[in-house]
């Protein structure tokens, strides 16, 4: 039996993948991987100098676990995503739940299916650089063991 929040996400990702070709997008992807390195696409729906709102479609997990220069939320819209947090901790989002993370927030998304998964992101005035996190997590002690904070963590005035 199907639950209504089940059913509803059928039909919201119907008509997402409608609207998906009269979107602007860009494909993120891997640096060096081509297509095969692709994890997402994002199309814009707002974009300003105070923030952004964008659709977000995963279709694979994120390699890395990376931070972003903006504080911003997002909504889970369809299928199944899991949040990894640094400290090894994991969240699986819920459906039209919004998910807060300040910009100093490390995290990395993971698809437990090979179904494509929508979000709405929506960010707002830059605060710092962007950066990216080295991480080795152990799944099997379920903790990050070491990590390395790249160029562009800290603002520029607070630079470490």
């Amino acid at each position: 039996m199907t639950t209504k929040t089940e059913k509803f996400c059928g039909w919201l990702e119907r008509k997402l993948y409608a609207l998906e070709p009269k979107l602007r997008a860009r494909a993120v992807k891997e640096i060096g991987r081509g297509e095969a390195g692709k994890i997402w696409d994002r199309y814009f729906l707002y974009v300003s100098e105070r923030g952004g709102a964008f659709l977000h479609k995963f279709v694979r997990s994120d390699e890395k676990m990376h931070c972003h220069p903006w504080a911003n939320f997002s909504i889970l819209l369809t299928g199944p995503i899991i949040e990894r947090h640094h400290d090894g901790t994991e969240t699986i989002l819920k459906p039209f739940r919004p998910y807060f993370r300040t910009a100093y927030q490390i995290h990395q998304f993971i698809l437990p299916t090979s179904a494509p998964v929508f979000t709405l992101f929506i960010h707002f005035r830059r605060v710092r650089d962007w950066g990216s996190v080295e991480v080795k997590f152990h799944r099997a002690q379920n903790r990050v063991t070491s990590d390395k904070l790249t160029r562009g963590f800290f603002p520029k005035d607070k630079a470490a």
